[in-house]
């Protein structure tokens, strides 16, 4: 083959190629996008849901601590919570095993809710600590992929 026909083939290679190759690299930066999008909305959602659950696992405690027995009782609390720990559970990813443990302690406070009271508070005050603790560690690990693209 002469020169000019290598450069023939190599420019006509380059015509029928360079748009295959610049289709694969657009479809992979979409994917990349839009599951850093999705991953980013997953992060402040399961933040949000995480937030809401302690706050009204500590509202029903104070709530039973102080109230007189001529109160309503909480049931719009319990399903509150009841609701949120089945969205959380929903959200996380039962093959990881940090989401495993945060689930273990989201229905061990859940079901602390309506025990004994004098045994529930210590419980509930244990496991949201420990919900906050490894949960900042879930999301910072999805954050970093979220940094990284993936």
């Amino acid at each position: 083959m002469t020169t000019e026909k290598i450069t023939a083939l190599i420019a006509l290679l380059a015509v029928v190629v360079g748009p295959f190759v610049a289709i694969i690299v657009a479809r992979w930066q979409i994917r990349a996008t839009v599951v850093s999008s999705n991953r980013q909305n997953w992060i402040n959602d399961l933040r949000e849901r995480i937030s809401e659950f302690v706050t009204l696992a500590h509202t029903i405690i104070i709530k039973r601590q102080t109230m007189a027995q001529t109160e309503e009782p909480l049931t719009h609390d319990y399903h509150s919570i009841y609701r949120l720990s089945n969205i959380i559970e929903l959200m996380l990813n039962p093959k990881e095993n940090e989401h495993t443990i945060l689930l273990k302690l989201i229905l061990g406070t859940l079901a602390a809710t309506s025990a004994n009271l004098e045994t529930a508070s210590p419980v509930i005050i244990k496991n949201t600590e420990q919900i906050l603790v490894l949960s900042k560690q879930i999301l910072k690990k999805e954050w970093e992929k979220v940094k990284k693209g993936k």
